[in-house]
């Protein structure tokens, strides 16, 4: 169940009247606030709706209202049904499913945490990803070789006009192939 303003659930009626206090100092700007604090818990507020005694959280215009739920144990409740009965979604699928329902602060957390121990998620996660991999070629490298040559190779020039000197040329050929 929701609570509202320390510790009361919604239709609870304080215990004694320094509760009384309490509450109303929480509600009226000039006690217990300031200014800043109060339009801080104006805005936040807004944000919230108490129907049929059940606090819910809008999420935006035309989008359903979403139960807020601060009980841990009801948390583990909705999240194991919302996994295991809704055909184990993974973390996505199940966040997705989940938050368009409930709402609590770390949600998204405590789905990521359930689902990393769940064996059928990660088993189904292995699987799509060697899926989307493919198989992949075993026992051919794959690389390059360079192959080098050494060229002796005569050639006549005339270094001057007075010189019949024949010269060699060294040519040196480096080559890179692809090795398959």
């Amino acid at each position: 169940m929701g609570h509202v303003a320390e510790g009361l659930g919604v239709g609870e009626q304080p215990k004694s009247e320094e509760e009384d206090e309490d509450l109303f100092a929480f509600m009226d700007p000039n006690k217990g606030m300031d200014g800043k604090e109060y339009a801080k818990f104006c805005r936040k507020a807004t944000k919230y709706v108490v129907e049929a005694d059940q606090l819910f959280r809008r999420a935006g215009s035309g989008v359903p209202l979403r139960r807020v739920v601060d009980d841990l144990e009801q948390r583990k409740q909705i999240l194991h049904m919302m996994h295991d009965e809704f055909g184990q979604k993974g973390r996505e699928g199940t966040y997705s499913t989940l938050q368009a329902r409930y709402w609590w602060p770390g949600m998204y957390k405590h789905v990521s945490a359930y689902v990393k121990h769940c064996s059928q998620c990660q088993l189904r996660d292995s699987q799509r990803l060697s899926e989307e991999l493919g198989l992949l070629p075993v026992g051919r490298k794959l690389g390059w070789i360079s192959s080098t040559c050494l060229l002796f190779h005569p050639c006549l020039m005339i270094l001057s006009e007075w010189s019949d000197i024949a010269q060699f040329s060294l040519i040196l050929l480096n080559k890179w192939n692809p090795v398959s």
